[in-house]
């Protein structure tokens, strides 16, 4: 006769956490997705582990935990774990929770997120004390030109716009400071040029693999140390952008967004391509 044994179910590790991991696109674009991915997992309520070694700087590298403060609720890891679900399979909700959002509620989580990590802020002041900036700016510009731009993603803006934005918001002073922040060399170059006699215009050395514009995929192949210089420096352009009351850029790129997300008055960044949304 034969006998059936009985075999219970197998049960499947209860979802404890939703698991984030970085990817070699640009710094912004990563620390955006961090922010929508937190915010998912406080609506979720459950723990946030991140994976932050895929990132243009280096694989040895933890981009998210390098650049920011440990926040509660985040926990980062060397692999996906069995009781984490990816966020990237819910992406849909993930920017369904964060469209349904208060934009001021965002900007306060954001804010307390990209807080700098102490052990970095001295590295970029370093970068900017090297460099001579004055104590404070009355308009601060972030020109994109990159590969968004020559893969026609989104369209040129040109230098003259910006130009005549800065007159807009400079308008009735005697003199003023303005920091500007570009990958292409040639773009501020050109705005320099084009700059009203009364501007003392400034912006960090360039130290990326391309001068002419940014291309991820020409960053990503380049020597691991310009990778980090580079890092290094456009974190210093963040950290003096954010002191800036005043901001002109686009709202299609991920820097205009972050800058968005993390400065004092939100009101007063100009977006010269697109009103702002949340992608």
């Amino acid at each position: 006769m034969t006998s059936w044994i009985r075999v219970p179910p197998v049960k499947r590790p209860e979802q404890k956490g939703l698991f984030f991991e970085t990817t070699d696109a640009g710094f912004c674009a990563n620390f955006n997705q961090y922010l929508y991915g937190f915010l998912y997992s406080m609506t979720e309520e459950k723990s946030l582990f991140v994976y932050d070694y895929a990132n243009p700087v280096s694989i040895s590298y933890p981009l998210i935990k390098n650049t920011f403060i440990d926040i509660s609720g985040v926990t980062y890891t060397d692999g996906m774990t069995a009781s984490t679900s990816s966020i990237k399979r819910a992406m849909p909700r993930v920017m369904a929770n964060i469209n349904a959002m208060p934009l001021p509620t965002v900007r306060a989580i954001a804010q307390r997120i990209f807080q700098w990590n102490e052990s970095l802020v001295p590295t970029l002041r370093g970068i900017i004390s090297g460099t001579k900036l004055p104590t404070s700016f009355d308009l601060g510009i972030h020109i994109r030109v990159g590969d968004r731009i020559t893969t026609r993603d989104k369209r040129t803006v040109p230098v003259d716009d910006y130009v005549r934005a800065a007159k807009k918001v400079l308008a009735g002073r005697k003199e003023s400071n303005i920091f500007l922040m570009s990958d292409s060399v040639n773009a501020i170059a050109e705005f320099k040029k084009k700059a009203d006699a009364s501007w003392k215009i400034y912006s960090l050395p360039s130290t990326l693999p391309n001068p002419d514009g940014h291309l991820q995929a020409q960053f990503n192949k380049a020597a691991p140390r310009a990778r980090m210089t580079a890092y290094h420096t456009f974190m210093a352009e963040l950290l003096t952008m954010q002191s800036v009351p005043d901001i002109i850029c686009t709202f299609s790129s991920n820097v205009g967004r972050f800058l968005y997300y993390t400065v004092e008055f939100p009101e007063r960044v100009v977006s010269l391509d697109e009103k702002f949304s949340v992608k």
